[in-house]
């Protein structure tokens, strides 16, 4: 990959990382707010699906997606596939409910979008709200989670932690770039 190819891929990511930690910010900010949700009542929702798809874009292993982590691996950096290895490994989980959510129910409605079932979490505050107990509702496994606001404020300090490790692995691309390149 080229020098041009690779400062785009940084630019991209970068992008992403900064726009999706943004959006987390507003989501928390307006999550609480009864005077924003009073005003847009829909901004959970579509801040929840914005960041599922910023997300998805960048754990993606399609082609389609040009500026996936996934593309980092092609730099040949032992430590950079390393620390994508360890992120993609410590939160499997949640990068797997993300990618299902993105797939099914975010970007476009799969065929299987009814398959995706609610957390605990999401149960729990239905149960709350209306009263009924819906147990056939629940996923059994986290990656089989349908992301709802809730799920995104209860899933906001790993999502945090996930654009902070992409933040320092895009800074350390370009770092090396710019020794490999004499100071560009």
């Amino acid at each position: 990959m080229d020098l041009n190819a690779r400062t785009t891929l940084y630019g991209q990511l970068s992008d992403n990382v900064n726009y999706t930690r943004q959006l987390l910010a507003d989501f928390l900010t307006a999550y609480d707010n009864k005077e924003i949700l009073e005003k847009i009542p829909t901004a959970t929702w579509s801040y929840t699906q914005n960041i599922i798809i910023n997300l998805g874009k960048i754990f993606a292993t399609s082609k389609n997606e040009h500026f996936r982590l996934r593309r980092f691996k092609e730099l040949g950096s032992e430590n950079i596939n390393e620390r994508i290895a360890r992120i993609e490994s410590t939160h499997k989980d949640l990068i797997a409910k993300i990618m299902k959510n993105r797939h099914e129910l975010f970007a476009h409605t799969g065929a299987n979008f009814h398959k995706i079932l609610f957390s605990k979490a999401e149960i729990e505050r239905l149960q709350t709200r209306f009263g009924t107990v819906y147990p056939t509702l629940l996923a059994e496994t986290k990656n089989n989670e349908r992301f709802t606001p809730t799920d995104i404020k209860n899933d906001a300090d790993e999502i945090a932690a996930i654009l902070a490790a992409l933040d320092e692995i895009w800074g350390e691309a370009i770092d090396s770039d710019v020794g490999l390149a004499g100071g560009m």
